[in-house]
This record gives C-alpha cells, structure tokens and sequence, in this order.
C-alpha cells in the first residue's frame, strides 16, 4: 500500500459505508476517532489530539512491543513509570500534557470524516510505535484498574509519520538522548514561591539573586551560589544534630533535597520565614568560616586533622551553633547585630575551637591504631562518623 495521507472526502480512502451509516477498516487497521479540530495534516505527518480511550488497546496484551516494533518492553520497576501510573491516577488530564507526543508510524493514514458531527477517524495500516510506548501501556493498565470515566477528559497529543519521514524520524529517534539537556534537580528550584519572594528582596536591594542554572552573574553584582545558600542555611540552622548539613554537604545529597520542595528537608531550610537578609547573614557566616578553615588545612595536614577537608561542613555547622541563630530571620530592632558577631574575632576563634574540639573527638571515637593507615578520605565525610563526633561535643552545639 503507497505511503500517502488520504485528505479528508477523498473518494479512495473512503470505504462503502454499512447499513446504519458505518463503515468497518480493512483487517489489521487501527482506529482512532477524535473532533475534527483537534486533527492537523500534513504532508507525511499528522499531529492530533487523540482521548485517551481510543488509544488503549494500542498496548493492549503481552506482544504489544513485538506488535509495535517499539524499542523495548514495558519497565514494570522503572520509577518514571511509577510516576505515570501515580499522574494518570490523580492528575489524568496533566497525563495526556506531559512529555514529547506519543510517536507512531505508519505504512497509510486515511482520514475518514463523520457526518452529520464534527468528528472524524483515523485510519492507520501497517502501526508501530517510534515514541511513548511506556506510556501506552501505563495507559492501558489505568483503563483496566480505574474507575470507568476517569480518563474520560485526558487527551494525548500524538504524532504519525509515513514515507521518508517515518525512516528520518525513527533513526534519528535512537540518537535524540544524546542532544538533551536533561532536567536536573536544581531546575525545581524556579518552581519555589520563597526563593522567588526572595529573589525580588535582593533585585530591590540591587544584588544578583538567581537559582536557575546557566544564569550568568553580572560584574556589577558579587552574587549568591545557590549551592552555598542551601549549605549555609543548613549550617545555620538550630539543632544538635548534624543529619540536615550532612543532607546537603554532597552534590547528590543536595540533589535529592532540591528534587523534592515540599519535604521536610527542604521546608526546614527555606519556609515563609527565610528572607534576603536571612540567606545574606548565613551565607556571610559559612563563606568567613571556610575562609578560617581553608588556613587552616595545608599540605602538612595528617591523621585525623584531614577532618577540616573532608568534612569542613561539620565544624562550620558547630561553629555556627555559637550564633544565635533563632534570631537569623529577625528584622529591624529585634535581630542581632549580624555583622558585628560574624566578622569579629570571636566568630573565628570560635571556628578555629569547633575545629580543634572536633578533631580531638574524632580522635578519641575512631583511634588509629600503630601502623595503621585510616581511611580518612572515605570516612570522615560519612554521617554515622559525624553523630560520633558530635556526641562528643554537644557543648560545640548548646544553642
């Protein structure tokens, strides 16, 4: 059969109709019916807006795949797919939203029209599936589990490509990962009503706040790294233990806090009660403590000193706790005197205490025995190590 979209009225791609005004496909044809607006042809390829009921029996029985010639199978463990099958269950309508179009190809479309309604169907021969397989079959296991009519409002944008386009779509499809910038955790971040509340204070006060990746910093403003912002929080926050700054000291861990916005990680450190002021007063306080430790830390660095490189987070967590810190999102009379208590020489000499105090319990709850070398890059950066140090020193943390 020639590769050809048949226009809408055309007499080849319009069978005899039955008895009571409806016609039936050839054997092996599927047939999607949707509102004659929701469906634009082109040349080769056809974009429409297609109910979600229709496409089911697209993914439906254990061949599928085969049948489809999609890429792969079903992924029952994928967590993308769990988080399909929880969408399609609470937010249908957003299912048929998200993602690129479900991609089909085909040998022939023909568009068969309804008449005296708005509707028309389309005739497919010779289907597979390029893109969206997974969540075809997510589809088709929602219709078979949840109540009849909840997808009756979810809609899917999809795609159908014949001839040479279908080949030009379908290799260039196994190759699309490699020119997509995928989402990263910290991309959530533009999504968080406070950081943007925040953004505004500093943009009044004439300084670069931003927390979208791939923003540049003018030279006209020093800047905040959204990165130090989340740790110097964490370091500033009230408590005794150092489970939260440990949460976010790593880039993975920072991740895993970014990538969820309503958890209580997250909330702890930025809620309605963080402002500029606040990020700008811890901030100050974790960049004057690195600047205390990295004199600190020099190539002559041994034992269990390597604790202010490997885990430089904790002792500023610990000095930190000599601030008082249930005032860090106070304004105007009510708030301490910030500047005077983090740029003074208390403030560093109390870095340089934290540090020397949690170097001696480091000693005293991990001792090294004679001959033997410590793996001090793998361990001292791990949480159960810092509670054992920690547990030590509560005094470093009485706040």
């Amino acid at each position: 059969m020639p590769n050809m979209i048949d226009t809408p009225g055309a007499s080849a791609s319009t069978p005899p109709c039955r008895e009571g005004g409806t016609w039936a496909p050839p054997a092996g044809a599927v047939r999607l019916t949707t509102l004659g607006t929701d469906v634009l042809p082109h040349a080769e390829r056809l974009i429409a807006w297609i109910p979600a009921e229709e496409l089911v029996s697209l993914a439906d029985g254990p061949d599928a795949a085969r049948i489809l010639n999609a890429r792969r199978g079903y992924l029952p463990d994928s967590a993308q797919n769990h988080r399909l099958a929880l969408m399609l269950r609470e937010r249908p309508k957003d299912f048929g939203a998200s993602g690129a179009p479900i991609l089909l190809g085909a040998d022939h479309i023909a568009l068969h029209p309804h008449r005296p309604d708005q509707r028309v169907t389309l005739e497919l021969h010779g289907v597979e599936c390029i893109n969206g397989f997974q969540r075809l079959v997510t589809l088709n296991h929602g219709f078979c589990e949840l109540q009849p009519g909840h997808l009756s409002r979810t809609r899917l944008r999809v795609e159908i490509v014949t001839g040479t386009t279908r080949e030009l779509i379908r290799r260039h499809h196994y190759d699309d990962h490699l020119y997509l910038n995928f989402a990263h955790p910290q991309d959530y971040l533009s999504q968080c009503p406070h950081l943007a509340r925040i953004r505004g204070q500093f943009e009044k006060a004439g300084t670069h706040f931003d927390c979208r990746r791939g923003i540049a910093v003018g030279p006209h403003s020093r800047g905040h790294e959204i990165t130090d912002v989340f740790r110097a929080l964490a370091c500033c926050a009230p408590g005794q233990s150092p489970e939260l700054v440990h949460a976010v000291s790593t880039d993975t861990g920072l991740g895993m806090v970014w990538s969820d916005l309503t958890g209580p990680r997250y909330s702890r450190l930025i809620n309605a009660d963080v402002n500029a002021w606040s990020v700008e007063r811890a901030t100050t306080a974790y960049d004057t403590a690195r600047q205390v430790l990295a004199r600190l830390d020099t190539t002559k660095t041994t034992g269990h000193d390597h604790l202010i490189r490997y885990a430089p987070d904790l002792i500023v967590w610990a000095a930190c706790g000599t601030l008082p810190l249930d005032g860090l999102h106070l304004d105007g009379r009510t708030a301490p005197h910030w500047d005077a208590l983090i740029n003074g020489d208390a403030f560093r000499n109390s870095v340089m205490a934290a540090a020397r105090g949690l170097i001696t319990a480091y000693k005293a709850a991990r001792p090294r025995q004679t001959g033997e070398q410590r793996p001090y890059k793998g361990e001292a950066d791990r949480l159960d190590v810092w509670q054992e140090i920690v547990n030590r020193v509560r005094w470093l943390r009485e706040r």
